[in-house]
This record gives structure tokens, C-alpha cells and sequence, in this order.
């Protein structure tokens, strides 16, 4: 076991199998080794809230069940692909470089029995992607991958390992990262049973938890390379989205709570506390916008509501002028701005009232809620000295 090994798989000369080596996990980055609470920071953009330490561990397999050859060559090897709503010959070549990539990355995950089926995700998925986006690949599997069903593909396609993080109970799901020459790719990992799961929690019971429907936004808005019947069907099922689930999702936006501080507003302003009142505002463009969603039966893609142009851009039933008005809270002076967050609440409040029955009297008690100035009471008049 002296030769080079690149991939940190060492054979046992006895019984014909590999480990995976301690030298695989000396190549992981510093961000493997951080305590569990600071994996959500790490990796900010897909806003982890549960973080597990990969606990250092040997696994032996076959050797059939290594990935035996490297893929390279990422050139695009499929057809330009074109932004949501362009013109005919716009092309947008971040996406498609990327889902080039995402192709041969398939392919090499497809040799394994276990997988159900793989699917381009995030914004390469849903072909939006820019000079800044990552890859993601959502890997559906038929049984628990092992460390080797989630690093062996790295090897093959000659990718740099950065991050093996373990089962995350909270999102039920398995993730890692690792870096093809200059293109970061990090792969989220489920059962397909699971996805089975979440589907009869969202559609049967109304369930509003946003790990789940997160994870069916992902299926709906992503490219499916490996087994495309399975996701189809699942794009289905998901897209049933029945009235119970709209109201659910309506009265969870339209808490009290999310307008915390509400009724200070004039006091903020008048003070000049610039931040509390844009927190206010970046508050009341959430509402609304989470309201809208689910009123055109959107599931939520993300916590931070990121391409939040291309996700409001065509729906049915909004407030008019959404875009401008959301606008509106950011570039406008304070004062301005929460007249124009207060009737954009307004109007999405009708708009709530109208499509739902859900109960948001309690939002709407908030939203006219207004702290009165109190001014110290006049002086009396002065009493006259002597005659």
C-alpha cells in the first residue's frame, strides 16, 4: 500500500476491498473540521440550520463498487439553454456550461444501482444561472448512501473533496461539497422514500414546514438527468396543491409576529434609526411576497427568497405593480417607504381575504396599530408676584 493513491482508497491486499483512507479525510479544507454550530455560516447559501461533525471512521467495500476511472473533458456537451422568458437566440452560457458539467457528473453517478435519480438543481436548474452561481446536484437514492457512494464520484470526475458532512436529521438529508477545477458543486443527498414522505405531509396534510417544501421547489425548478420518471411523478403530485395547503401557508405569513415593532414605525423614523425601520421593511417585503407565493401555489425555493425578480415575474394574482412596489422599500427614504410597505400589506391583505379563508384579523389589528406621540402636559400659567 506504498504507491500513490490519489483517490484515499486503500486496497487490502488480503481481502481484495478498499478503504476509504485517512489520507481521503486529510484532504478535506478547515470547513469540514468546524464545530457543528458553524456549519450553517459555512455554508450561508443554502442556510443549513443543523450542523453535524463527520466523525472520522475506515469503511470497507467491494471493489466492484468503486468508481474505477476519472471523467475529463468538461466541455458543453448539450444544447444552449435559454433564461425563463428570453427571446428567441438569447442564450445564457452560465447555465449551460454548468448543466455541461452536470451532464458528465450524471454519468457518473449513474453507474451506481443504488441511485433512483439526480437532478441539476438550484439556479443551473432553472436556468437563471450566473457568473456567480455554484453547481447543486440532488441525489435521490433507493437505499442510504455510504461514504463511498458520495465520494467515489468526486474522484471520477477529478474533483477536489471540501466537505463531507453527516445525515443532518433536520433536513433529512446527507450533503458534501467539492470543487471541479475553478466550479464549486455541492450535492444534497435523500432517500426517495423520503420525498414520498414530504409529498403526503405537504398535499394530504397541509404541512407548511419549509425544509419540505423547499425540498419540492428544488424537484419542480430542477433539470432531471437520472431518472426523470421518478421526478415527473413527484412534479405532479406536487403541483396538486390544494386549497387547505394556500390557507395554511397564508395564516403562517400573516402572523402578528412577523410585524414586530410595527407600530413604532413613526418613532424609528422620527429617531433616525435607519436599521431598525429597513428590518421593518425587508420584514413586510417577506409577508408579502410568501403571501403571493402561496396564493399562486408557488412553493417557496429558498429562505432568503434569492432571484426574487424571475419568482415574482408573471403571477397570476399579486398586488399591482409588485416589482416596483417591493422596489419601493429599499430605494425610497424611510418615512416613504413604510407608506408604501403599509399599502402594499393592504392590498395583499385583500388579496388574502379574497382567495382564502384564513384567519388573519390578528395581522391585520397589528398592520393599523400606531404608537401615540405623548407630549408632557402645558405648564400652568405662572402666579403673579405682590401687588
Amino acid at each position: 500500500m506504498g504507491h500513490h493513491d490519489p483517490a484515499g482508497l486503500v486496497e487490502d491486499q488480503m481481502t481484495g476491498s478498499r478503504q476509504v483512507s485517512q489520507a481521503l479525510r486529510d484532504r478535506l479544507d478547515v470547513s469540514s473540521r468546524l464545530p457543528c454550530e458553524l456549519r450553517h455560516l459555512w455554508r450561508a447559501p443554502r442556510l443549513r440550520e443543523r450542523a453535524i461533525y463527520r466523525q472520522p471512521q475506515v469503511l470497507v467495500v467491494h471493489r466492484e463498487s468503486i468508481f474505477p476511472e476519472r471523467v475529463t473533458g468538461f466541455g458543453p456537451r448539450l444544447g444552449p439553454v435559454r433564461p425563463p422568458g428570453s427571446q428567441s437566440g438569447e442564450v445564457n452560457v452560465h447555465a449551460a456550461w454548468r448543466l455541461a458539467v452536470a451532464r458528465q457528473a450524471a454519468q457518473v453517478y449513474a453507474r451506481n444501482e443504488k441511485l433512483a435519480a439526480l437532478t441539476a438543481a438550484g439556479s443551473v436548474g432553472a436556468g437563471l444561472a450566473d457568473r456567480f452561481s455554484d453547481l447543486e446536484l440532488d441525489c435521490y437514492w433507493f437505499r442510504a448512501p455510504d461514504d463511498l457512494d458520495r465520494v467515489g464520484p468526486v474522484d471520477a470526475l477529478g474533483g477536489e473533496l471540501t466537505a463531507l458532512w453527516d445525515y443532518d436529521d433536520d433536513d433529512q438529508e446527507w450533503s458534501e461539497d467539492y470543487r471541479i477545477g475553478e466550479l464549486d458543486v455541492t450535492v444534497s443527498n435523500f432517500l426517495a422514500s423520503t420525498i414520498e414522505i414530504f409529498l403526503d405531509d405537504v398535499i394530504l396534510r397541509a404541512d407548511t414546514d419549509p425544509v419540505k417544501h423547499m425540498r419540492l421547489a428544488a424537484i419542480q425548478r430542477s433539470r432531471p438527468l437520472v431518472g426523470g420518471e421518478m421526478v415527473a411523478s413527484w412534479r405532479a403530485r406536487a403541483s396538486e396543491f390544494p386549497g387547505t395547503l394556500v390557507s395554511a401557508l397564508v395564516a403562517r405569513s400573516l402572523t402578528p409576529q412577523a410585524l414586530t415593532g410595527w407600530a413604532a414605525r413613526e418613532a424609528l423614523v422620527s429617531r433616525g434609526d435607519d436599521l431598525a425601520v429597513q428590518d421593518l421593511l425587508a420584514r413586510a417585503g417577506q409577508v408579502v411576497v410568501r403571501v403571493v407565493l402561496a396564493l399562486n401555489r408557488v412553493y417557496v425555493p429558498h429562505r432568503q427568497l434569492k432571484w426574487q425578480r424571475h419568482l415574482i415575474t408573471g403571477l397570476e394574482v399579486a398586488p399591482r405593480q409588485l416589482g416596483e412596489r417591493l422596489a419601493m422599500l429599499t430605494a425610497s427614504r424611510p418615512a416613504e417607504a413604510l407608506l408604501a410597505a403599509e399599502a402594499l400589506l393592504a392590498d395583499t391583505l385583500l388579496l388574502a381575504e379574497g382567495h382564502t379563508d384564513a384567519d388573519i384579523s390578528s395581522f391585520r389589528e397589528a398592520l393599523a396599530e400606531r404608537r401615540r406621540p405623548i407630549d408632557p402636559p402645558p405648564l400652568p400659567p405662572p402666579v403673579p408676584s405682590g401687588p
